[in-house]
């Protein structure tokens, strides 16, 4: 029985061939395409890169990342806006200059515990941003998961009234 074969070298399909098993070189990975697609559904050609998993044409992955990384920044804001309104934390800033200006180092360190707590997601941010920048293949990169509640301990919960309250 004749089937159809991509023939592999370095993750990339270098020719498509009808062959029979025993005809395959041994030197170049073989795989099977009866029914398989790339990763978004075209079919499989020359110059499309393989996963061990997936087959994706060259920029799908470049295309995934960005889907990914807009993803990330969507989910961090979110979440950051589930527990501060962004107009509060537009005051916050305020009140923390102003409370160095009017010389009330305990209202500013209220709210430094914000700041603090807000760069913190930040530094997950860029590290998960990083990470998924440097994946070379679909499959990490539709794996890869993040998870902001673990910041939920570490959240402050201060408030615009109990900065106001602290005159020192």
């Amino acid at each position: 029985m004749t089937d159809v074969y991509a023939k592999i070298q370095n993750n990339e399909v270098i020719d498509i061939l009808m062959t029979q098993d025993q005809d395959q070189d041994p030197s170049y990975e073989w795989i099977r395409l009866n029914g398989i697609t790339c990763y978004d559904g075209n079919s499989v050609k020359i110059g499309c890169k393989y996963t061990g998993t997936n087959f994706y044409e060259p920029g799908t992955l470049q295309s995934i990342i960005s889907s990914k990384l807009s993803l990330l920044q969507n989910s961090v804001l979110l979440y950051i806006e589930k527990n501060y309104e962004i107009n509060s934390k537009i005051y916050f800033i305020g009140i923390y200059i102003t409370s160095g200006q009017q010389n009330l180092p305990n209202r500013a360190a209220y709210v430094y515990q914000l700041m603090v707590w807000l760069l913190s997601i930040q530094g997950y941010l860029g590290l998960c941003m990083g990470t998924i920048q440097n994946m070379s293949d679909i499959d990490s990169v539709v794996d890869f998961t993040f998870n902001f509640n673990q910041f939920d301990l570490s959240n402050p919960h201060i408030t615009l009234m109990g900065a106001l309250m602290i005159n020192d």
